[in-house]
């Protein structure tokens, strides 16, 4: 299988949703330094007076040494400035057929908790997220784990049952169609992957070997940085980083 280069962002939103209201004009973002690696990825510091943002601790790389080099913020143009990018009026049918759940009717489930989702699409509009098209792919100790599409980009979001806060990663649309989306918290690192994979192979830095289940598209690790590899179908497999 021929690997595109791509790029993907972790980010943590700690909000109040608030949908009715005005979200406040935040500052610039700031310039950074970034990992260049042969697969271009990176992380986002998005900052905004009205929603408290801190950069999480998890990057994912493939097949390279990391190299620093500045890099493009995620969904900015050639001039580096941050570009608004509406929602797309339906889900692509390449990530519908990829993520089925994002075909389904919202649930009250999806619909009881959209209001944090709405706060998160407000305050980080360069991917062209959806709000009404995001759909709860599961709940895990306690987090509801989102998979929010956009335009040319898509959401993993772990958000607390009852709180109005979300840990948030992104990716472009393509990088999640095969190596999926991953963010993580000091606990855990929770992760998406398209239909059809049932289980991970991975293998952590300390030397442990351990297979995962992947139940409904979400497959849960230690924060600990490891190599994780699927099957795709009788004989191809897709390897990708997790670094902690």
């Amino acid at each position: 299988m021929t690997y595109v280069p791509q790029q993907k962002a972790n980010l943590v939103i700690a909000a109040t949703a608030m949908p009715h209201a005005p979200a406040a004009a935040g500052p610039a973002l700031p310039r950074l330094r970034w990992r260049r690696l042969r697969r271009r990825t990176l992380v986002l510091a998005l900052l905004a007076t009205a929603i408290p943002v801190s950069v999480t601790a998890t990057v994912v790389e493939l097949n390279g040494t990391p190299k620093e080099a500045p890099l493009p913020t995620l969904g900015a143009g050639p001039n580096g400035h941050v570009i608004d990018r509406d929602p797309l009026p339906a889900v692509p049918t390449a990530v519908a057929d990829a993520y089925g759940r994002l075909a389904d009717r919202a649930t009250a489930r999806d619909r009881d908790a959209q209001g944090t989702v709405r706060t998160l699409v407000g305050h980080s509009r360069q991917f062209g997220l959806s709000a009404a098209d995001a759909r709860v792919l599961r709940t895990v100790d306690g987090n509801r784990v989102w998979l929010i599409p956009g335009n040319g980009y898509l959401c993993i979001g772990v958000q607390p049952v009852g709180q109005d806060t979300m840990s948030s990663g992104c990716a472009t649309e393509a990088d999640a169609l095969r190596t999926g989306l991953n963010v993580s918290d000091t606990e855990h690192v929770y992760g998406i992957l398209p239909d059809g994979v049932h289980q991970i192979e991975v293998a952590d830095d300390g030397g442990v070997r351990h297979v995962e289940p992947v139940v409904d598209n979400v497959y849960e690790l230690a924060p600990v940085s490891a190599t994780v590899r699927y099957q795709v179908g009788a004989t191809g497999s897709v390897t990708f980083r997790i670094v902690v």
